[in-house]
Parts: structure tokens; sequence; C-alpha cells
């Protein structure tokens, strides 16, 4: 697991900066409506919108 696993007191400093990057870059990612297979948003008990991260396909954006 060390090929996958970094810890950040290990990084260099051109690594720190790529990784403040990186992190600034997922942050700014806008959450996602639900919508049922209509189109229409899915909404819990409360009647509030439910919203859910974005997953990003890392194999399209590699290839």
């Amino acid at each position: 697991t060390e090929y996958y696993l970094t810890r950040e007191e290990n990084m260099s400093s051109e690594e720190l900066g790529g990784l403040e990057k990186l992190q600034a870059y997922v942050n700014g990612f806008a959450p996602a409506r639900c919508v049922n297979r209509a189109g229409e948003p899915v909404v819990d008990a409360k009647g509030i919108e439910r919203m859910e991260k974005r997953l990003i396909n890392t194999k399209e954006l590699l290839g």
C-alpha cells in the first residue's frame, strides 16, 4: 500500500503544492441533485431535496 498511500509529512514541498491544488479543485465540486428515472428531484421524509457527492470517473480522465 505504500504505492497508493503517502503521508503528508513525507511529501516534498512540490508534492504538497500539488495536493493543495487538487484538494481545492475537488472542494469546488457542486453536489449533485438526486433524481428518479423520470428526472424528478428525490426528497427525504421532510421534503428536503437530496444531494450527493459527485463521483469522478478516473478511468475516463486517464484514458
